[in-house]
């Protein structure tokens, strides 16, 4: 529906965004009423930073975070007032008293709030916020709900309220509203499930939300609301305002130019992660084959393969690889360096391996680095790819070697084409211009390597040459 957003509701689908008028897949049109609101200065400067995210951030669970602006005078005493008023009501309605006690465990079930543990008790910037009931009989869901006195003013003279600025009135005006409503022959009401619980509150500012109960033993327990709620003058704003914000589509436009910073952001000088970043690579060369502009807006289908791209890589945090790679060196005489080569049409790729002996007369491998390389635009045979993939293995475990400073460490160089190792250890005056010059320079670079053949299920850089997904990555065994 453009730019609309689909919120489940209790019986329907509401459709809530900027456009007026909408087509459904048979054609009719939808309507949604959205008035213009005029903000204030300061209600601009909070919604550039929303719009931003410099003061709202995103959980896990993808709510929204604010803060809140701690200058609060004590406030416990007056707290304690009013939950003993309210205790003095329970014992004339029993009613009203379970469906308090109903309505603040679910609170607790939904972790829209916490107890207050021992070591946070003392905090100077604790705030209590007096609660009461406001019962709604005619209400079909909820028959009470927990109103937390955000206007109840502290020590100093202010109030919670006082110091939190309440926004712009987003809400449309009612009048304009119902008129609207008379342009339509068809119209769906709909309600969102506790909207103003769905936004969380930074856990920094917790503790200027809490409020005190009585537990079973009729000792006194403090808890921290940990969502926007009842009774806080911004909380219309913030929920209305997430709202919007959530309706406006992702509006990043990437380009040709834009995809080439990017990639040349992603610093790998070792090929650690080069089956990630060959991905990466492949995409922008479909760019040139499309003959894509520098700053020409991408197709829907590579914005959506990039944009898939970028949030994969964040699965890459919990990625470790050691930094050691084993070598003793008092004993160097037994390391070995192996290197694997592979390509497809896609890329071409190499990855050196160290192998060095360990306790027990073991030993351990590891990746030493890797390298990767798009095919050429060009499009050559599988065979003429693999031998360039074997020249750019030489070059790669030559310098390897040489930077490792094991010069005396025997080379171990492997292929699953049997085409480029029959190649590699003829004599280069045997083959045309394109091979032969591909030979020479393996055979001068690599004059002692031992070039073996590796079933293409094992070779580590089938991997690199095709490239893998991050969460792949994570739990492969190269």
């Amino acid at each position: 529906m453009g730019n609309s957003i689909r919120l489940n509701t209790r019986r329907f689908i509401l459709a809530y965004g900027e456009a007026t008028q909408q087509t459904t897949s048979d054609g009719s049109s939808v309507a949604l009423f959205q008035q213009q609101i005029h903000l204030s200065p300061r209600t601009r400067i909070i919604v550039r930073r929303i719009t931003t995210y410099k003061t709202l951030f995103q959980d896990s669970g993808h709510r929204r975070n604010f803060l809140i602006p701690p200058e609060q005078g004590e406030s416990k005493s007056k707290a304690l007032g009013c939950l003993n008023k309210l205790f003095q009501r329970f014992s004339n309605k029993s009613t009203f008293q379970q469906r308090y006690v109903d309505f603040l465990e679910e609170y607790l079930k939904m972790d829209h709030m916490t107890e207050v543990d021992a070591s946070s008790d003392q905090t100077p910037f604790a705030h209590y916020l007096p609660h009461h009931g406001v019962l709604r009989e005619n209400n079909r869901t909820t028959k009470l709900r927990v109103v937390f006195n955000g206007s109840s003013r502290t020590s100093n003279g202010l109030s919670l309220n006082d110091i939190l600025h309440g926004g712009a009135k987003l809400q449309n005006d009612m009048c304009d509203l119902l008129l609207w409503t008379r342009t339509h022959k068809v119209l769906f009401s709909a309600d969102i499930v506790k909207m103003f619980r769905q936004i969380a509150v930074h856990p920094d500012d917790w503790d200027l939300q809490r409020i005190l109960l009585y537990g079973p033993d009729n000792q006194l327990i403090a808890y921290r609301l940990t969502t926007v709620t009842y009774g806080l003058n911004c909380a219309p704003f913030l929920a209305l305002r997430t709202l919007q914000q959530l309706v406006i589509p992702d509006t990043t436009t990437f380009t040709k130019r834009a995809i080439a910073s990017d990639i040349a952001k992603l610093y790998d000088p070792l090929g650690l992660i080069s089956p990630i970043l060959i991905r990466a690579k492949t995409i922008f060369q479909d760019l040139w084959l499309l003959k894509t502009g520098w700053d020409e807006p991408l197709s829907t289908e590579l914005q959506d393969r990039w944009s898939a791209f970028r949030q994969q890589l964040q699965q890459l945090e919990p990625l470790s690889i050691p930094r050691w790679l084993g070598i003793v060196c008092s004993d160097t005489s037994r390391i070995e360096m192996h290197g694997f080569s592979d390509a497809s049409q896609l890329a071409m790729a190499a990855a050196v391996y160290i192998r060095t002996p360990s306790k027990d007369n073991a030993f351990s491998v590891q990746l030493v680095c890797s390298k990767t390389r798009v095919a050429p635009l060009k499009r050559l045979t599988i065979p003429r790819l693999e031998l360039t993939a074997a020249l750019l293995l030489a070059r790669l475990i030559a310098r390897a070697t040489k930077a490792l400073e094991l010069p005396e460490a025997p080379v171990f160089c492997w292929s699953d084409s049997s085409v480029t190792l029959a190649w590699i250890t003829a004599h280069p005056s045997r083959w045309k211009d394109f091979v032969r010059n591909r030979v020479s320079a393996i055979q001068e670079i690599l004059p002692n390597g031992s070039w073996r053949f590796v079933p293409g299920k094992e070779n580590p850089a089938d991997l690199a040459s095709r490239g893998l997904r991050p969460d792949q990555l994570l739990h492969h065994d190269l």
